[in-house]
């Protein structure tokens, strides 16, 4: 969820919330290697040559396409879909707010900029 308030706007963040992740950009995909590993994540970039997946624990893998055995996209979100039971809208405007707030750290934007130039 870092560098949020850089990518998106506030609107669809809301609705995003209130949509469960139904929107683009929630629904992960899962790619299997060609040794046999599977990472599951949110597809941050791609080029010809390479695929980024944002793992939940915030880790951003770089895969080699020529690495990838198997690409499936996922029908199903990280995000869960019953926010308006679980929070107040007084709570859902601070989860709002607080994504809108997080900002990526120079370190990790400056690593993931390297790695898309090799």
């Amino acid at each position: 969820m870092q560098n949020v308030s850089a990518r998106i706007r506030r609107s669809w963040v809301t609705t995003s919330t209130q949509r469960g992740g139904k929107d683009e950009g929630f629904q992960p995909i899962s790619v299997k290697t060609k040794e046999g590993i599977v990472i599951t994540g949110l597809l941050r970039d791609e080029s010809d040559e390479a695929l980024w997946l944002l793992e939940s624990t915030g880790k951003l893998n770089e895969i080699s396409k020529k690495e990838i055995s198997k690409r499936t996209s996922l029908n199903i979100s990280f995000m869960p879909g019953n926010f308006s039971e679980l929070l107040t809208p007084p709570e859902c405007a601070d989860l709002v707010a607080w994504l809108l707030s997080q900002k990526q750290p120079k370190a990790n934007a400056a690593k993931a900029k390297e790695a898309r130039k090799e």
